[in-house]
């Protein structure tokens, strides 16, 4: 079984948050069918472009999350 981390961000969707919240729970659920176990999602807000996301705690937060795999 292997640990799966979803990344969202609130803005990538035409739906909003509420749409890519959909989204993520159906990955979620896909990924449990296929094994794996969603261990966390992490939501970053107004990011669009490539790094955007750099330096803002979201990237902290999946920085950290990658280093819990295999814990």
């Amino acid at each position: 079984m292997e640990d799966e981390f979803i990344r969202g961000a609130e803005e990538a969707g035409h739906d909003g948050k509420g749409g890519l919240k959909r989204n993520a729970d159906d990955l979620a659920m896909i990924l449990e069918n296929l094994g794996n176990r969603v261990r966390q999602i992490i939501w970053s807000e107004r990011v669009w472009q490539k790094g955007e996301v750099k330096g803002t705690k979201v990237m902290e937060d999946a920085y950290l999350a990658g280093k819990r795999i295999g814990e």
